[in-house]
């Protein structure tokens, strides 16, 4: 990593940025503008219930996330209206389960006194998840994606 990207992270992250993960396979997107342009876009799981649907890709970080972007791969998202979010780049990190281990110290001697998974993943169905997720066969695309706890319980579909 040059020192060139480790002083926009460090701009970034000042600015506030959100890191996420591509939920959904890089998609084109056609803008109602008055121009009506056609764009690349995602889904990204930012780690709250509900997924950003369709966000934009900046023309400027097109090449990085096309080239290096799949289902999974962390990104960072710049806020550029009140509700509205823009890729902006491959994040150094990506939001993931985490694993924590209470450890209690006695007498130099640790002990594991509890374990915690936090966090969530989002991952393409399988086709007993489909059937079973997806309200039954036909009615669930094949292809979907779904989000799932720290646990593996099934949280909600991701289409």
């Amino acid at each position: 990593m040059t020192i060139r990207r480790l002083i926009d992270l460090e701009i970034s992250r000042q600015k506030g940025d959100l890191v996420g993960n591509i939920a959904s396979p890089i998609h084109q997107l056609y803008t109602a503008s008055s121009t009506g342009n056609w764009t690349w876009a995602a889904d990204v799981d930012i780690g709250t219930e509900n997924v950003l649907r369709s966000v934009p890709i900046d023309p400027g970080a097109q090449t990085e996330v096309l080239r290096w972007g799949y289902t999974g791969t962390g990104v960072i998202l710049r806020k550029v209206m009140l509700d509205r979010y823009v890729i902006v780049g491959i994040a150094p990190k990506k939001l993931s389960v985490k694993h924590i281990l209470y450890v209690d110290m006695e007498e130099y001697i640790g002990k594991v006194v509890n374990s915690q998974f936090q966090g969530m993943t989002v991952r393409l169905l399988t086709f007993e998840e489909i059937g079973e997720y997806g309200g039954g066969w036909g009615q669930c695309p094949f292809g979907a994606y779904a989000s799932f706890d720290a646990d593996g319980e099934f949280i909600a579909l991701i289409y």
